[in-house]
């Protein structure tokens, strides 16, 4: 009989073995006692091993590729794709496992969930630097020890630790690079290159010290600085326009705003994280953990933004695609931002083991708190009669008077904003676990039960302060040719941005004349306080499972049971007593959550999964604050308490969690010990999935204004939604060919995913995609080792997925062409990357490699591929550096 003892990385097994011979088993029993530690195991282990379905990617691959974050190395494994975040950029990576958005996934380090820096249950895994991780597993079905928030799975990050290694070890590298943008919208355009040089440093050192090496130290640290040009296209809000036939075209679309954007991100990142370990006997563990994580962002944005709509009446068709307004209107705008971040996270714990009994405990801390401040400089201009041209994938303006434009003059001052951001959350948890195993004729198993009490808390503090020109000051009636404010903007995607107000010289007269603007105070309490919310969470867990192994099946079940209660507590402001009031919310529910699993071994190279089992996906932190943020322009408002349009966006503390029923199957064949070759399919039947839609109405008050046409976006419960997926997976080495050809390799994954979403309000009786699930998603990564060379290639493909419903969804004035023609998706895209590394001595080894080597875009779409809504350019970047280990 085959009998699998799988060990948690670095750690300890007592297995008992009992004998009974005839006379034995009339008498007595006789137990071997036999330890074993294993410092080292393969994925490939860990995956097979394990009683649920999981993926796992261990240290010595984490290192073998130049990746700067754990979200990098997540992008290799089945089922699982990476979004990046513009805004951030593109180093803030969410995880999105089996098609399911980042927030209805998991992350935790040593089993005890983190915070996010942005006080959100998405974690940006940027937090996590490459070199922190022993061991990084993707839980996609959840046994009830594992918290239950997790409807798409989790993700468990084991910390770096020094019993990975024997004796004394230290591994340093260094990276240089070099980031370069590749600009133009048609083929005769010109090519503008953009190009900055980034920097990541990295190492790591472990010592073993004390009587027999019983402890233990693991350090680490990164450093990461980068450049990034910003390039955005933008058009809001498409439109069908509606006129006489004589006067517009009847097919004739187009969007109600475009904004050109281009700058510059600096990015600045620093990490630390250590464990501290004591193994006093082979069945004691003690252990403490820390990791923190600082980054700075500065971010200078030069923007001109067009408004096609407000004056539709004079616009004239030219052909279907093709317009000409003699009103529009153009701003220009400034924006310069400063973010800093800082996360930390502790955990201490420990193990125990006394015969059958094993017992483990942990507790741990996180903070993540985010400080921005934006400033944003305005100048507005007169009309421009403007042609816009639609016959292109991104739609463009051509200003007739291109001289008028071009003038500085046109533009007036109109107002500076500067508003400061802070957002502070923190998590504390409190974890039990109690295990008895037993064994005995041919079959064995365990008992198993535990708590686990975490906290929760979210702090949103956001100011919005005006200012505008002091009458008869310097900037009263200035323009952009005055005081040397203006700066050319340059081109986006080959369209110019026109004058625009330069960043340094305005930061400077504004420094030096503090008395050129006077704090509209009246404007400013209207906006302070509006967006601002304080949640608290608690969740109460306990469970009880048992497994039972019996030859080569093993089957676990069990239940778990969790009690949510919610505390929400957001500022309202009244504008017809200009009043900001207190409002407190609060809402509780509890889960009883069965699951089982089942491990059958129907031959030594084949392994078959089944499971079920329910989960949760508790609102987002943000959607459960009961904050109302009333948005408009100052040339809408009729009265205090009376404007044309405007936007309303608020949150819902009585929204309800997804409840997921989880079925899972999978089919794996290991042929040798390097390689596997799976297969799964999963279907999850969700109940009232939350969605972010947005309605218009006419005549409505909100924060006692009343508006003639206000557009509201707050968070919902639909009434369900459905995923059915399949994935497979490839990591195959060809040992068995002659010669070099034994050092090729195959890594590849695929999975297509078909959600649905069913009863969402205003859309009833229609099936929609599931937000944020894109069908396919596809790696393929052929690789070469053998002797002193590496090298890897990664194609990796995330297929179009919907991000909202009904975006900017007009009450009057349009005709809708059938429902979806405002619902917001992202395209699909791939990417290239590649690595190559030479081991010059056996030390030391020097590479190269290249992300998104081909600078595919991020785009997104409106209704229809056609109906373009942003362009934002993702550079390419390529490293090259050497590392240092012993």
């Amino acid at each position: 009989m085959r009998t699998t003892c799988t060990l948690a990385w670095g750690g300890i097994a007592v297995v008992y073995i009992t004998t009974a011979s005839n006379a034995l088993a009339q008498e007595s029993e006789s137990t071997i006692i036999v330890t074993a530690q294993r410092a080292d195991e393969t994925a490939i282990d860990r995956k097979r091993e394990a009683i649920n379905i999981r993926d796992v990617i261990e240290r010595e691959t984490i290192e073998s590729f130049p990746d700067q974050d754990i979200s990098e190395t997540l992008n290799r494994l089945p089922g699982l794709s990476i979004q990046q975040s513009a805004a951030r950029g593109f180093r803030s990576q969410f995880v999105t496992v089996r098609g399911i958005q980042p927030e209805l996934n998991n992350v935790t380090i040593a089993g005890q969930e983190i915070i996010s820096t942005q006080g959100d249950r998405a974690i940006a895994l940027d937090l996590l630097p490459s070199n922190a991780a022993s061991v990084v597993e993707v839980y996609k079905t959840l046994t009830p020890d594992l918290d239950a928030n997790a409807i798409g799975g989790t993700v468990n990050v084991i910390p770096l630790s020094p019993f990975d290694f024997e004796g004394t070890t230290f591994d340093f590298r260094a990276l240089g690079g070099t980031t370069r943008q590749f600009e133009a919208i048609r083929s005769d355009d010109a090519i503008t290159i953009n190009e900055s040089f980034p920097l990541d440093i990295r190492g790591r050192g472990t010592v073993r010290f004390g009587a027999d090496g019983q402890w233990g130290l693991a350090v680490a640290g990164s450093y990461f600085q980068q450049t990034l040009p910003v390039v955005l296209n933008q058009c809001d809000d498409w439109r069908f326009a509606a006129g006489d036939p004589g006067e517009v075209a009847e097919d004739l679309q187009f969007c109600e705003g475009q904004r050109l954007e281009s700058g510059q991100r600096d990015i600045e990142r620093w990490a630390v994280n250590s464990t501290l370990e004591w193994q006093p006997t082979p069945g004691a563990r003690l252990f403490i953990t820390g990791l923190y994580n600082e980054s700075e962002e500065d971010n200078v944005s030069l923007q001109t933004e067009y408004n096609f709509a407000d004056n539709f009446e004079n616009v004239v068709s030219i052909s279907p695609e093709v317009f000409f307004n003699e009103a529009v209107e153009n701003e220009k705008e400034l924006d310069v931002d400063n973010e800093t971040e800082e996360f930390y996270f502790f955990v201490g714990g420990f193990e125990f083991r006394d015969g059958p009994w094993f017992v483990d405990a942990s507790a741990s801390y996180s903070r993540g708190e985010s400080n921005e401040l934006v400033r944003e400089w305005s100048f507005n201009s007169v009309n421009f009669p403007s042609t816009a041209d639609f016959t292109l994938s991104r739609p463009f303006a051509t200003p007739q008077d291109a001289a008028a434009f071009n003038d500085p003059a046109s533009f007036e001052f109109d107002e500076i904003d500067i508003e400061p951001t802070r957002t502070v959350s923190d998590t504390e948890q409190y974890q039990l676990n109690i295990r008895h195993s037993f064994g005995d004729n041919g079959f064995g198993g365990f008992v198993q039960g535990g708590f686990k009490y975490r906290t929760t808390s979210a702090l949103n503090d956001r100011d919005e302060n005006q200012f505008e020109a002091t009458p008869g000051g310097p900037l009263d009636g200035a323009t952009l040719a005055d005081l040397n404010l203006g700066i050319d903007g340059g081109t986006v995607f080959g369209l110019p941005i026109g004058p625009t107000i330069n960043p340094v010289t305005g930061e400077a007269f504004v420094a030096a004349n503090p008395g050129a603007l006077f704090f509209n105070e009246a404007a400013s309490i209207d906006d302070a306080g509006e967006s601002d919310f304080q949640v608290s969470e608690d969740v109460l867990a306990a469970y009880l499972l048992g497994q039972l192994d019996i030859g080569r099946v093993s089957l676990i079940a069990g239940f778990r049971v969790e009690w949510t209660d919610t505390r929400s507590t957001a500022a309202l402001f009244n504008a017809s007593d200009r009043t900001l009031s207190e409002l407190v919310e609060t809402n509780e529910y509890s889960d009883f959550l069965p699951s089982a699993q089942i491990r059958w071994e129907p031959g030594d190279a084949l392994l078959v999964r089944a499971s079920y089992g329910q989960s949760l996906g508790r609102p987002l932190l943000r959607q459960l604050a009961g904050f109302t943020e009333i948005d408009f322009e100052n040339e809408d408002i009729i009265s205090p308490t009376q404007v044309t349009m405007g936007d309303v966006d608020r949150g819902n503390p009585q929204l309800r969690p997804f409840r997921s029923d989880n079925f899972d199957i999978s089919l794996e064949w290991y042929p040798d010990a390097n390689s596997v070759f799976a297969i799964a399919g999963f279907y999850k039947d969700i109940a009232d999935p939350v969605f972010g839609g947005s309605v218009t109405l006419d005549d409505a008050t909100f924060g006692g204004i009343t508006f003639d046409e206000v557009e509201i976006s707050q968070p919902q419960n639909a009434g369900k939604a459905s995923i059915l997926g399949f994935e497979a997976q490839i990591d195959h080495r060809f040992s068995y060919l002659p010669g070099f050809l034994s050092g090729f390799g195959l890594l590849a994954n695929f999975a297509y995913i078909d959600g649905d979403l069913e009863d969402v309000p205003g859309r009833e009786g229609q099936v929609l995609p599931l937000f944020q699930q894109p069908d396919y998603i596809a790696t393929v990564s052929p690789y070469y080792q053998s002797g002193r060379l590496t090298a890897r290639i990664a194609w990796s493909y995330t297929g179009e997925q919907l991000f909202s419903v009904n975006e900017g969804m007009p009450s009057q004035g349009v005709d809708v062409l059938g429902d979806g023609e405002f619902d917001l998706f992202q395209d699909d895209r791939w990417t290239l990357d590649f690595q190559v590394g030479y081991r010059l001595l056996e030390n030391f080894e020097v590479f190269a490699a290249g992300e998104n080597v081909t600078s595919e875009s991020f785009e997104t779409f409106q209704g229809r591929e056609a109906n373009r809504e942003s362009a934002i350019r993702e550079p390419s970047t390529y490293w090259f550096g050497a590392r240092v280990s012993f």
